[in-house]
């Protein structure tokens, strides 16, 4: 599976913009790039709007609840500085990680909304 965002955000010191990420039948990263780094793209990739995250060992609704508590707590914080508060786990190539995809953000503000819309991928 090979999967793309708008952004790709793998651990706090480290966001990828117009992130790809691949993953085997085991949900093993194989590879972590930028589309930007690539002129051809193969028909293989799913494209997506919004972040893709590592998913914590919780459920994509403790997760979903978490980080719009976090959100409502620090109104005028971005989504990048509330995830990383959020003590994910990091992104690697060779490990098991499971994906959230987060949509319909503002991305203006940079911030989560009640229309932001959680899913693992």
């Amino acid at each position: 599976m090979r999967a793309s965002a708008h952004f790709l955000y793998i651990s706090a010191e480290k966001i990828i913009k117009n992130g790809i990420v691949e993953r085997n039948n085991d949900d093993i990263i194989t590879g972590i790039f930028s589309l930007d780094d690539h002129r051809i793209e193969t028909e293989q990739t799913i494209f997506h709007s919004g972040i893709i995250a590592p998913l914590p060992h919780s459920t994509i609704e403790v997760f979903s609840r978490n980080l719009k508590s976090l959100q409502q707590k620090n109104p005028n914080t971005g989504i990048f500085e509330l995830l990383a508060k959020m003590d994910l786990p990091r992104i690697r190539t060779g490990k098991k990680n499971k994906l959230i995809l987060i949509e319909q953000i503002d991305w203006e503000k940079k911030q989560i909304t009640a229309q932001t819309v959680f899913r693992v991928i």
